[in-house]
């Protein structure tokens, strides 16, 4: 999940550019990280998460991050 549009895009670019299998079965989602599993539940096997963490200063948005991470993965 990348919040900006332009650097989704990029990923998404770079992503094409592989051979792996895992670059064939990943996903780029442009939105906010809190709300990541809204449409994507269980639908990954792994979820990074590098960039929100300290952008969240209230522990509850923390929490609702963790939480919409959990439920993105199968």
């Amino acid at each position: 999940v990348e919040l900006a549009p332009e650097l989704a895009a990029q990923c998404r670019k770079a992503l094409k550019g592989e051979s792996s299998e895992a670059a064939k079965a990943s996903q780029v989602v442009c939105g906010d990280a809190r709300s990541v599993a809204s449409g994507y539940e269980s639908a990954f096997d792994a979820v990074l998460c590098m960039g929100p963490y300290y952008h969240l200063i209230q522990e509850s948005e923390l929490m609702g991050l963790l939480a919409a991470c959990a439920r993105a993965l199968r």
